[in-house]
């Protein structure tokens, strides 16, 4: 293990030159920093993070043990500061980036949580098997990857258990395994028992499971659901449960492609969380919708009934999660040639690993949706995850009685702070930190009406429900990325034993959340019932996109373009969904209750509300539809390392000679290659840049309240609001200027085309008819036309 004290890039060429072959890298002091949830204050300058960064850890491999040792040998000789051989110079040289060198351990190789699963899984059932999960360092020759699998065998054989699954996956070098151990083996694993010190395994964790469970409500009569067919190609497809596809809600509107998960091995009364999301999708909340979506949807089944009594549904035993969610994307990914599937775009992803919030570095998982998205131009819609355990609630109440009896504001302000100070130990759960898709939080909102029982935590207040996991992601990137309405839990309440205090928890209660689809013990296909969670939050984002995609759809087709045909397509409508996207009055709320209160601490009380809300919810009606005073132009392409695409955007005559309040929303989103040995992780960071070179772009505004900016950059996904209403008397002759600025964070990702979308809103706020929307039109026109080419022309 190679710790840094200089730049990755520079080391890797010098590391590279010797012959010697990356397996990975992590920065630890990053990512403890994100599990601990420090007070590292954000806006300081990023430069030389964006540079390459430094301050790693990196693994390599060795060819013989001979040569690790004779490696050791070597630094020790130059700690002591003892010259190099002649043959030895270029060794030296890789040296004079290292604060350290050692032999990765067991200690490395063993999962903090591992030893805490063991112990809950024996204290529930002394005598069952124990399923942990081995995660190989990836070696490059075939060879040497069977070779680690048959000593794997041996091993097991000779602890007495057995390998259940095994996965490959070349395109993100990743090879792992699932293997279930006696409880005895298990329970010796963290006390470094042969299977811990097997180099080739990297890290032993628990097994990835997603479980969903549905609440028990009883079922009713859903309402009477529209008969009319869909009338546009199909831009989703859901991972999730296998569905109910003949209920009333779903019927000639999903089509169910198989491949790890049969329909008969699914019992109808299994078949919740699929029917639930996809009724979602297609619906929105049944106490609420404004109708079905014109598209159908594509299901791939990767859930199946779990064999446990109740409602729970599982990924399918015995079998690696990564290894069913990558064949069900390749399906996707080989089918477009059937129409039913060639214009999949949006990708919904309302599961998650159960047992692994994300801590260190990228999961596996996240590191597959990565790959897919940027290789395969697919948009993933992923939930954040939905944290059961309590939180307490300080001292604030002596017992359960107390805060019973307070008042509901009272609670509600206690609840607040309370979930801000636990929110380090409710991280969003893998893959959420994937980085090039949409990570979605879920808010204390449906159609339910009043409750029925139980007691509200957010009476007046739109906050995340009690349920949904808080970010940062990958190098404190912006997570959750947004939030969507997610249905409410209630406050369910206890005494903290041994002390004095109440903990608090997410409950389902009767009349709370979003109603939806689902199957019925007596049959009948028009049964619904109630749900809440990140998972929902997600599904609805996903039919956000469906409504996107129609305007979208409408606008391109004005000159006879097919946007799904644009390798731009997935960012398009990643930008455009966040384009509405605001904090609206939570964030004025949380802005003035969190803390630190100084005004130099400003960052550190934005990156806890982001933690929470990310960009905010966002507002289709702002971004599918125009008014006189507002326009949204949209841009997309193709950009490289070191490229500057420029953008002119015209200032209208109404925002000259005024002081009303106007202002502009810039969204920028791509998607990038990702470098899985590298710690920076992504490939290529882009940015929104003035004529200098610096984020100021337009005098006169000012930022709104929003994710600090240092912290936005670090995703693929930039979304600003200046607003202002200092007197501007005279535009920019060619308008103002708006840079897309691409660098590669590695040197591999040089030459590597990049896409991606920038959407643009001028706003006028005053009432009067202003006739933004007409003069910007007509300019945008002419120019496109005055050109015999052009990079993308803006579309309004």
């Amino acid at each position: 293990m190679f710790e840094l004290i200089g730049k990755v890039a520079d080391f890797e060429v010098a590391a590279q030159a010797l012959g010697l072959e990356w397996l990975g890298s992590q920065d630890p002091g990053k990512y403890e920093r994100i599990s601990q949830d420090d007070d590292v204050e954000e806006e300081e300058d990023d430069a030389e993070a964006e540079a390459g960064g430094d301050g790693g850890v990196l693994y390599l491999t060795m060819p013989s043990l001979n040569g690790l040792k004779g490696l050791l040998a070597q630094w020790n000789r130059y700690k002591r500061d003892e010259p190099p051989a002649y043959d030895k110079r270029a060794l030296w040289a890789m040296f004079s980036y290292l604060a350290d060198l050692r032999v990765w351990s067991e200690k490395d190789r063993i999962d903090p949580a591992l030893a805490r699963h063991i112990g809950a899984l024996v204290a529930a059932h002394p005598d069952r098997q124990v399923l942990v999960e081995l995660d190989f360092w990836y070696r490059s020759e075939k060879e040497r990857r069977d070779n680690s699998i048959e000593t794997l065998h041996r091993l097991l054989d000779e602890a007495g258990g057995e390998m259940l699954d095994q996965v490959d996956i070349s395109e993100i070098k990743y090879q792992g395994a699932l293997v279930s151990l006696p409880v005895a083996v298990a329970q010796e694993l963290s006390k470094g028992n042969k299977l811990a010190r097997f180099d080739d395994i990297m890290t032993i964790r628990p097994q990835s499971l997603y479980s969903a469970e549905i609440p028990s409500e009883e079922p009713a009569t859903g309402p009477a659901f529209p008969t009319q067919e869909p009338t546009r190609q199909c831009i989703t497809a859901l991972l999730d449960g296998y569905p109910v596809s003949g209920h009333a809600a779903l019927v000639n509107r999903v089509t169910v492609h198989e491949v790890d998960v049969r329909g008969g091995n699914v019992p109808a009364l299994s078949r919740n969380h699929g029917t639930a999301m996809a009724s979602l999708i297609v619906h929105g909340d049944l106490q609420a919708s404004t109708g079905a979506i014109s598209r159908p949807v594509a299901i791939i089944p990767v859930l199946t009934d779990s064999g446990k009594a109740g409602s729970r549904e599982t990924t399918p035993k015995g079998k690696l999660p990564i290894g069913v969610i990558y064949r069900a994307l390749q399906a996707l990914v080989a089918s477009r040639g059937n129409p039913e599937l060639a214009g999949v775009t949006v990708v919904n992803h309302s599961i998650c690993d159960t047992y692994a919030p994300f801590v260190r570095r990228p999961s596996p998982w996240a590191t597959l949706l990565d790959y897919f998205s940027h290789k395969h131009r697919l948009l993933f819609i992923v939930s954040a995850g939905n944290i059961a355990e309590s939180f307490p609630l300080g001292d604030v109440y002596a017992d359960l009685n107390e805060f019973n009896i307070a008042l509901p504001e009272e609670r509600e302000a206690a609840l607040l702070l309370a979930i801000n100070e636990a929110k380090a130990t409710r991280g969003i759960l893998s893959p959420a930190e994937a980085i090039n898709g949409v990570t979605v939080g879920a808010l204390h909102i449906d159609g339910a009406g009043p409750q029925a029982s139980g007691i509200d935590p957010y009476p007046s207040v739109r906050m995340t429900n009690l349920a949904s996991a808080t970010g940062f992601g990958v190098n404190r990137s912006l997570k959750p990325d947004l939030v969507e309405q997610g249905g409410r839990f209630a406050a369910g309440c206890s005494n903290i034993q041994g002390g004095g205090g109440v903990k608090v928890h997410a409950q389902t209660a009767a009349g709370m959340g979003h109603q939806v689809a689902s199957p019925s013990v007596s049959g009948d296909l028009t049964h619904v019932t109630r749900t809440a969670g990140t998972s929902n939050a997600a599904a609805l984002v996903s039919r956000a996109c469906n409504q996107i995609a129609d305007a979208v759809e409408d606008a391109f087709n004005t000159d006879g373009t097919n946007w799904i045909d644009l390798p731009t397509r997935a960012v398009i409508l990643k930008a455009l969904l966040a384009h509405g996207t605001s904090w609206g009055d939570i964030g004025d709320i949380l802005y003035d209750a969190y803390p630190p209160h100084e005004s130099t601490k400003h960052a550190k009380r934005k990156d806890s509300i982001a933690k929470f809300i990310g960009y905010g919810r966002p507002n289709l009606e702002r971004i599918i539809s125009g008014t006189d005073n507002r326009i949204t132009l949209l841009a997309d392409d193709e950009i490289q390392h070191d490229q500057l695409h420029e953008y002119r955007v015209p200032l209208p005559t109404a925002m000259l000679n005024t002081r009303d309040v106007r202002s502009i929303t810039l969204t920028l989103s791509w998607s990038t290659p990702v470098v899985t040995h590298s710690v920076d992780y992504r490939g290529v960071a882009l940015k929104l840049v003035n004529p200098d070179g610096k984020s100021g772009f337009w005098k006169g505004v000012a930022r709104q309240l929003q994710p600090v900016h240092t912290t936005s950059e670090r995703g693929t996904l930039l979304h600003i609001k200046l607003e202002g209403g200092k007197l501007i008397k005279t535009a920019q002759a060619d308008g103002i200027f708006i840079g897309v600025q691409a660098m590669a964070r590695h040197v591999s990702q040089h030459g590597q085309p990049i896409p991606y979308a920038l959407a643009i809103t001028l706003e006028m706020g005053q009432s009067l008819q202003t006739g933004i929307y007409n003069e910007v039109q007509q300019e945008i026109r002419a120019r496109n036309a005055a050109r015999a080419t052009t990079r993308v022309g803006a579309r309004t």
